[in-house]
This record gives C-alpha cells, sequence and structure tokens, in this order.
C-alpha cells in the first residue's frame, strides 16, 4: 500500500501481525505492538509480512489540526 505524500505527519501503531514499513529510504520491520512515525510530505510505503495472516495497523495523523488551519496538502 503506497500512501499519498501528505502535510500531516502520520504515527504506525501495530496492532497485530508483522508490517514492513518504507519511509523514503528507510525501511523498519514492525512486530506486535512496535510503533514508528513519518513526518509530513514524506513518501510511505506499507506491506503486510505474511501472505497468509492478516496485519492489523493503526495509523493516527494530524489531519483534522491541518484542515482547521487550513494547510492540509496532498502531493504526487
Amino acid at each position: 500500500l503506497r500512501l499519498p505524500r501528505r502535510s500531516p505527519a502520520m504515527v504506525f501503531h501495530l496492532i497485530e501481525g508483522g508490517t514492513n514499513v518504507q519511509i523514503e529510504e528507510q525501511r523498519f520491520t514492525l512486530a506486535e505492538a512496535d510503533t514508528c512515525c513519518a513526518p509530513g510530505y514524506t513518501a510511505v510505503t506499507l506491506a503486510n509480512a505474511s501472505s497468509k495472516a492478516p496485519a492489523f495497523l493503526f495509523i493516527a495523523d494530524e489531519t483534522p489540526l491541518h484542515t482547521k488551519l487550513g494547510v492540509f496538502e496532498v502531493r504526487d
């Protein structure tokens, strides 16, 4: 899953399973209960680490704040 480059920063928290996260050129492997973040305007790609088991990932971002301030932007 390739996410669009957006102005808000994002926080990823893996609830169950395993996920490979690529933020620009950096690659991370998340296991259950791991958390990582990506600054705004960065390219993010998410991939399930397993071909058989699902991965459940919670994503939080600053979209409501950016929208309220009128600075929300999507680039791609």
